[in-house]
């Protein structure tokens, strides 16, 4: 991915480490004693191909900009790739809780209802976390078009957080439909938030966007990763607590996101300028 500035370039190759960083955690995770699904030796080799690839793409970074970079660049092909990190962020913390609490949820209604649940019955409470995304991911889209993308972003980072509280709570004591209807908040405003920040996405650099959307959404799988390896070592209800933590901190951390602008200005293959409005 192109570049504008040296600082950019250095926090680009920054951003690439977490998604090295979470492939190795998982490959300790493989290798662990509970697991002990690696060898050793395969443990080894693979760390020593991660990281390997990670350096090869640092350089390829580096050497594909290095000439770009040498010269002025037009302030019309300027972009901040802080923004890029940002939204990288806000999707680990989205779409990656989304794909742990998933892969808990039914092992963690089971456990809390096992007198008055089958597995079966955990599973299907369950999948309601995953079902709303046929809703509220395409409704945080649309609402930020509605309302402002990044003001409806920090609604909905918000909504969460007081959602993962909210799960964090759960216990024998409450009854199981309120346990499933703290699920669904939950669930909304995380995918609500999914949506709004594939909302921001295009507007960082139009000719981009599918770079940009790679790279934001390898972030969500890593992030999964990371919490899942979190979950083996903490209670669920601490697990979520840490989830709220997370979101609250990301509150913070989308504060420096851009207010999207109103319009994107186009280069046409005659060399003209066209400025495109977005409402």
């Amino acid at each position: 991915m192109e570049v504008t500035s040296i600082q950019d370039l250095f926090l680009y190759i920054v951003t690439t480490v977490p998604l090295y960083a979470a492939m190795s955690l998982l490959t300790w995770k493989l290798s662990s004693p509970e697991a002990n699904l690696l060898p050793a030796v395969w443990v080894i080799i693979i760390h020593i191909i991660i990281w390997a690839l990670f350096f090869f793409q640092s350089y390829k970074i580096i050497d594909i900009n290095a000439e770009k970079l040498g010269h002025p660049i037009e302030s019309i092909h300027h972009y901040k790739f802080s923004q890029v990190s940002i939204l990288s962020l806000a999707y680990l913390m989205t779409f990656g809780s989304k794909l742990a609490v998933v892969s808990m949820l039914p092992i963690f209604f089971f456990a809390t209802y096992r007198e008055n649940i089958s597995m079966i019955d955990a599973g299907f409470l369950a999948s309601s976390f995953a079902l709303m995304n046929l809703i509220a991911r395409p409704a945080g889209g649309w609402l930020s078009d509605k309302i402002g993308r990044k003001l409806s972003l920090h609604i909905f980072i918000a909504g969460l957080t007081f959602g993962y509280v909210l799960m964090s709570l759960i216990s024998t004591e409450w009854p199981i439909y309120l346990a499933v209807t703290a699920t669904l908040i939950c669930s909304i405003f995380v995918q609500a938030a999914e949506g709004a920040i594939f909302a921001i996405v295009p507007l960082i650099k139009r000719h981009m966007t599918g770079q940009i959307a790679g790279i934001v959404g390898a972030y969500g799988n890593a992030g999964a990763i990371v919490f899942l390896t979190v979950l083996t070592l903490v209670s669920p209800s601490i697990f979520f607590m840490l989830l709220a933590g997370c979101a609250l901190v990301l509150l913070v951390i989308i504060r420096f996101l851009d207010k999207p602008k109103d319009f994107i200005t186009e280069i046409m293959p005659d060399g003209r300028f066209v400025k495109i409005e977005l409402d």
